[in-house]
């Protein structure tokens, strides 16, 4: 465990998803770990503050949906329905990066970014 702040979100993640047993415990770590980074590298700060952590958790439990975890196969999103003769057509998906799930998130972290030290690629 990397952050403090991951034994108080496991729980609220393990109940998002409606999980009752420890068996996911390792994988939904590296989740809330892996969320905590990004979200600690978005914000530009240093601690995550108490207040993100219910926005931790659901970030990691939508990372966890999204992903596939626990099937060996990809996930697949229908990219086609036919009505006569029934079709249905599915492409795997090539999986969903932190930085596209932050984009669902930004308006939330928007408030706790840190705006000083800012660097010349963030202006403009």
């Amino acid at each position: 465990m990397i952050y403090d702040e991951t034994g108080d979100i496991m729980p609220t993640v393990k109940a998002l998803l409606g999980i009752t047993d420890d068996t996911l415990d390792t994988v939904l770590e590296m989740y809330i770990e892996d969320t905590i980074t990004a979200v600690l590298a978005y914000c530009r700060i240093d601690v995550l503050p108490y207040q993100l952590q219910g926005l931790i958790a659901q970030m990691a439990a939508g990372a966890y949906r999204i992903s596939g975890y626990g099937s060996s196969e990809l996930p697949q999103d229908v990219t086609s329905i036919s009505e006569g003769d029934r079709s249905l057509s599915f492409k795997a998906r090539g999986g969903t990066s932190m930085s596209g799930i932050m984009e669902d998130y930004r308006s939330r972290l928007e408030p706790w970014v840190n705006r000083r030290g800012r660097v010349p690629s963030d202006i403009g």
